[in-house]
């Protein structure tokens, strides 16, 4: 007799059988097989056996003393859902393997039990389940890398995204993400990916800004061989490719206006035609676009077409910038750190280092301070991060505001907004005063409610001062976005 895999581990098999001799015959064959085996004579027995046992496939006979194997197939369905349930019968008709499969059964072999047909059947469940682990597993390793709780930070606003990605996730309407370069808007796409009904799906990914104009329509529906010169052979688009999935289209703002209709009517009717081609293709696509500029200013312009903006714009999630929520800083930075430094040994920051991080603005967003944790790792030589481990001109706008520039160091003097001037002296008071409000509120001439409506519109919670350092542990906790 054929032998089913070895390597199907501890499955445990219960056989369901009033008749004794056969269950005793299948017991012995199954175990000789390396499997676990229990056995049951009725419908009660077999739920008994159930009940805080772990079994991956119930082998159940139609006929059983009290009842009808269906009876039982509807209880293990609703109580134990985990459970394969092979259906076997000694009166084989079609009805009856209709309605058990319906009910949820995952297979039905009739008597007299062929022991190759019933060791192909477990074969079959095992190679299953396998998949299904191994399909289980890599989701989670997706969450973990693309999910929501890889989007980091723990202000109010970046708080409020991750609800509004949750929120979202049963959902594959059109999103619209908008920021600043740097802030993450690629990651909040993927998080929109992932938590979709789209997530096992592909997530295809098309920067606008990133291919001649006259080769965007070629990249999204594709060209048919011939159809222009160097059109060697047939080449499928990206919304054919992301098919079952998410089409992201970064840097929208940059898709030439000629072929905003186009894209337009593919959104709107699900369905591509190559260039060259007289085929349509339908196509089952979750759009995700992304942009730093301001879409309706480039609508007023004539650069960008209104009815594509509100086929995009189904619903928005704007990334502040990072200088809009300074509590952030020093959770992306730890973060960064405790990711690039390897087997550096450095451990964390000095609080002079800490606060010049704290008060940089940071143009360039949280891709700008992930690149500067990288140099602060390939150029420190201590295990505590100071102020000459970091960039110059963190060191010089963040730290020697208003002071003279240390020796060897070139003064400069940042360009700065009054708004960010003001922040930057309502956040250095408030912790200068160790938080307390009143304080602060006194040496900035202005009243407590006034200055705990500047902290809110900074995203910072008036509850707490700004910049309080969260442990220096490693990464656990914080993120990036």
């Amino acid at each position: 007799m054929p032998s089913i895999e070895a390597d199907h581990g501890a499955v445990t098999v219960l056989v369901v059988d009033d008749d004794r001799d056969f269950r005793d015959l299948v017991c012995k064959d199954l175990r000789a097989r390396g499997y676990e085996v229990l056995t049951a004579g009725d419908g009660a027995e077999a739920l008994k056996r159930m009940d805080g046992t772990s079994v991956d496939v119930v082998l159940l006979d139609y006929r059983l003393p009290d009842g009808d194997g269906i009876e039982v197939l509807k209880k293990l369905r609703s109580m134990y859902a985990g459970a394969d349930v092979v259906m076997v019968t000694s009166h084989g008709s079609i009805p009856l393997a209709v309605e058990a499969m319906k009910l949820g059964a995952t297979e039905y072999i009739t008597k007299p039990l062929l022991p190759d047909e019933l060791a192909k059947t477990l074969s079959n469940i095992g190679e299953k389940r396998s998949l299904v682990r191994q399909n289980r597993h890599l989701l989670n390793m997706l969450n973990d890398k693309w999910g929501v709780e890889a989007i980091r930070g723990q202000s109010v606003q970046m708080r409020r995204i991750r609800e509004q990605i949750r929120q979202l996730s049963e959902s594959t309407a059109n999103v619209l993400v908008t920021g600043e370069s740097g802030t993450g808007k690629e990651l909040v796409a993927r998080a929109l990916h992932v938590t979709s009904p789209k997530g096992t799906g592909p997530f295809i990914a098309l920067n606008a800004a990133g291919i001649p104009a006259g080769l965007a329509e070629s990249e999204l529906f594709g060209h048919r061989k011939g159809a222009f010169t160097g059109a060697d052979r047939d080449k499928a688009g990206l919304f054919t490719a992301a098919h079952g999935g998410t089409l992201f289209l970064d840097e929208i703002a940059e898709m030439p206006l000629e072929l905003q209709p186009k894209l337009l009517r593919a959104i709107e009717s699900l369905e591509v035609r190559p260039i060259g081609g007289e085929d349509v293709r339908k196509v089952d696509v979750r759009i995700i676009a992304a942009t730093n500029r301001d879409l309706e200013a480039e609508v007023a312009a004539g650069r960008f077409r209104r009815d594509l903006y509100y086929r995009l714009n189904v619903v928005h999630i704007d990334i502040p910038p990072l200088r809009k929520r300074v509590e952030d800083v020093s959770e992306y930075a730890e973060y960064f750190l405790a990711v690039k430094r390897g087997d550096s040994g450095i451990r964390g920051f000095t609080p002079a280092a800490m606060h010049a991080l704290e008060s940089y603005s940071w143009p360039g967003n949280v891709r700008e301070l992930e690149n500067a944790m990288e140099r602060v790792v390939a150029l420190s030589t201590d295990d505590i991060v100071g102020l000459d481990d970091l960039p110059r001109q963190v060191v010089t706008i963040g730290d020697n505001y208003g002071t003279a520039p240390a020796a060897g160091v070139k003064a400069e003097f940042p360009l700065l907004t009054l708004e960010e001037i003001e922040r930057i002296a309502v956040l250095r008071t408030v912790a200068a005063a160790g938080g307390d409000k009143s304080r602060a509120a006194r040496v900035l001439g202005i009243n407590r409610a006034t200055l705990y409506r500047k902290l809110r519109d900074y995203g910072v919670s008036p509850d707490r001062p700004p910049g309080r350092k969260r442990s220096r542990g490693g990464a656990k906790g914080p993120g990036s976005s």
